[in-house]
């Protein structure tokens, strides 16, 4: 069967940061080449989400490294944590980061 994803608009506005935060910290472990990803575009992206625990240790939540494939998103329509929309943007092809 055919993958059918929402339409974007042309000239779709940046993200912004998630309401009450005031940075996004980003670490690049992998910075990648080529150009950075235009609005629209299909992205496959690889990731393990994790929450932070009251006694700060991490627990995985998610991941699709488990077997579950890549995760294919259309850039910039909202279909993805406004974070994770952030990171991606700035983001090059093969590169490797944690947010």
């Amino acid at each position: 069967p055919a993958l059918t994803l929402p339409r974007v608009a042309a000239q779709a506005a940046a993200p912004q940061p998630p309401a009450g935060t005031t940075e996004l910290r980003m670490v690049d472990f992998e910075v990648g080449q080529g150009d950075t990803p235009r609005w629209g575009q299909l992205l496959t992206v690889r990731y393990a989400g994790y929450v932070v625990l009251e006694d700060g240790s991490l627990e995985q939540f998610d991941s699709t490294f488990d077997g579950k494939g890549e995760f294919l998103i259309r850039h910039g329509n909202g279909q993805t944590i406004q974070g994770l929309e952030l990171a991606l943007h700035t983001m090059r092809r093969g590169g490797k980061r944690r947010v």
